[in-house]
């Protein structure tokens, strides 16, 4: 491999960290597809080597439901001929709902940070219910994600990170993200979010700032189990997400104050 081909990939792999960082997990995908791209036609270019198989994501919306889809591509077959992993429940998309919130509303009281953790806010800091379908073929387990972009933290703010819940599972119920109400189903681990300690924590940005956007996501995952503790980073978390994510979809919330 020669050092520009090196070069090349390091650069993408820099570029798509910097995207998830400052924009979170969507605008991240849409860097890994176009960086794909880049590098299908780039490094076969440089190396003299045959474009390899490999997968391409496709973004749609459904319902209100964001979601990337990710294409099998064999050789020779452009993303649009290759094959899609076939989703459960009819061949439809996958879906993320909640009876708490609609996409783009503004969450409740009863889903805003508790005065306990001492930020200035006092809701009831209660998860919202979620509930999801159109799981891909080959999901072994789903992971769920509340993200905030716009945190001032120049890396943005976990608020949840649940993952191993079962494949059989397709619904988070109302304050599942408390440790002690009971109600996370079983096998699930909640792991450390930006606040310190597993559980979710609700929205409470700086007052007076802009509304922020909190991106509830469930991912479709390729493992049975990852590899993590309750004490792993939530960063370390989404490492592995992004290399074992089939499909996802997400809702957004916004509060300010």
């Amino acid at each position: 491999m020669t050092e520009r081909i090196r070069f090349l990939r390091d650069e993408l792999g820099v570029t798509y960290l910097r995207c998830w960082m400052n924009f979170g997990g969507l605008a991240a995908d849409l860097a890994r597809v176009s960086m794909r791209r880049f590098a299908e036609q780039v490094i076969p270019k440089e190396s003299g080597a045959r474009p390899a198989s490999g997968a391409a994501g496709v973004l749609t919306r459904h319902g209100g439901s964001l979601m990337v889809r990710h294409q099998t591509v064999g050789q020779g077959q452009s993303p649009q001929q290759g094959a899609l992993p076939f989703p459960r429940g009819g061949g439809q998309a996958m879906k993320l709902r909640s009876d708490s919130f609609k996409d783009g509303d503004y969450l409740g009281p009863d889903h805003v940070l508790s005065a306990d953790y001492g930020f200035g806010c006092r809701g009831g800091n209660r998860s919202p219910h979620l509930a999801w379908d159109g799981a891909p073929a080959g999901t072994k387990s789903f992971a769920v994600t509340c993200f905030d972009p716009d945190a001032p933290t120049g890396s943005g703010f976990w608020h949840w990170v649940v993952v191993n819940i079962l494949p059989n599972v397709g619904e988070l119920a109302l304050d599942a993200g408390n440790p002690a109400s009971g109600t996370l189903s079983a096998g699930a681990l909640s792991v450390r979010t930006d606040f310190g300690k597993p559980g979710y924590g609700g929205p409470c940005p700086p007052e007076g700032d802009h509304p922020h956007r909190y991106l509830f996501t469930v991912h479709a995952v390729s493992m049975d189990a990852l590899p993590v503790t309750a004490d792993t980073s939530a960063a370390v978390v989404g490492f592995y997400l992004n290399f074992n994510t089939l499909a996802k979809a997400s809702l957004m919330g916004l509060f300010k104050r």
